[in-house]
């Protein structure tokens, strides 16, 4: 039996083992261990990796157990030797998948066998899969869902995750799918995709600012309002306008905009005075189109009501939601 985490194996109700494993950052399987309850720990597979994904290096017992690169199988029998990523196969020597995007036709400037937009340093492909539910599997078939969160795993993940039970309860079991994507192509992907009948709402949980959504401020990931193709400070980001229209009904959904200033059109601050101290305004001046991150998703897609806010965002710590960051401050709807 093998999970994301590990796996067991049963020889009887007398004798079974658990084995779990090391990974890195990008979900690389590195080490795997027997549990100190078989009376020994050990170390029975130690792997390293090409970028691609290529074994190069294989220790303490290389074929033990499949479950290696991004966690995906590999498949060795009769010198085969690609990953089973459930959407399509991988082959790591060439850096290729060996059949096509099932989601090709969206993205006609990228080869159908590109494999991580051909930056598998940067990027994970996630089993081909945009949408997981809250348990971490796969979702295909989105006629059920009615709440979609896009979240940075990272920043947000806990947050993100409680907010997923709380809409569960609230819609009922299998209704919420999640999106930790953090690349511009891979959150376009996810929206689009997002197909639900009778979609209620969508949350963002993400860094922000008055004209752009921060997927990955680190390596420059941005989707923009400014409709320029770069954001107010200059980088080269992907416009709102560009994300494409959801497959799935938004007429009757919230848009929720859980990032900073999502609503600012001048100062963030605007000079507020705390006692003796006084926290001076920070310039965001809107550029290029002159909407609002807010203003923007309003006005080019058709949700019924679109929420956001002038302010700072945090979560609270009891509750784990989003409001905005002092008492005086609050939340802006537009509505249809």
């Amino acid at each position: 039996m093998h999970n994301p985490e590990g796996y067991i194996r049963y020889y009887g109700p007398e004798e079974h083992y658990h084995f779990y494993y090391i990974k890195d950052l990008l979900g690389n399987v590195r080490e795997t261990y027997v549990h100190p309850e078989a009376g020994y720990k050990e170390c029975i597979q130690r792997m390293q990796y090409y970028p691609s994904g290529l074994p190069w290096a294989e220790t303490a017992g290389a074929s033990e157990q499949p479950w290696k690169y991004n966690g995906k199988e590999f498949v060795e029998m009769h010198g085969l030797d690609e990953y089973d990523s459930k959407a399509r196969w991988y082959y790591p020597a060439i850096c290729r998948a060996t059949t096509m995007d099932p989601l090709a036709e969206k993205y006609y400037s990228t080869s159908p066998y590109a494999w991580c937009g051909n930056n598998p340093i940067k990027n994970v492909d996630l089993d081909g899969k945009e949408w997981l539910d809250i348990d971490g599997n796969q979702i295909d078939e989105h006629s059920n869902i009615q709440a979609y969160i896009f979240y940075n795993s990272k920043e947000f993940g806990e947050q993100s995750y409680v907010m997923a039970q709380v809409l569960e309860k609230k819609y009922g079991a299998g209704t919420v799918a999640l999106s930790s994507a953090i690349t511009e192509d891979e959150f376009a992907q996810d929206w689009i995709n997002m197909s639900g009948v009778n979609i209620q709402e969508v949350n963002i949980n993400h860094h922000g600012s008055n004209q752009a959504i921060h997927l990955d401020y680190i390596n420059k990931e941005y989707i923009t309002s400014t409709g320029t193709g770069y954001t107010r400070r200059g980088f080269e980001a992907m416009n709102v306008t560009d994300l494409g229209t959801p497959l799935g009904n938004i007429q009757n959904a919230t848009l929720y905009l859980n990032t900073c200033h999502s609503n600012s059109s001048g100062s963030w601050l605007g000079n507020i005075r705390f006692g003796d101290k006084r926290i001076p305004g920070t310039s965001a001046t809107l550029v290029g189109s002159k909407e609002t991150l807010m203003q923007s998703f309003f006005n080019n897609y058709n949700f019924k009501n679109v929420r956001g806010t002038g302010a700072g965002v945090s979560y609270n710590r009891i509750t784990r939601t989003p409001e905005p960051q002092f008492f005086f401050q609050h939340w802006t709807i537009f509505e249809r």
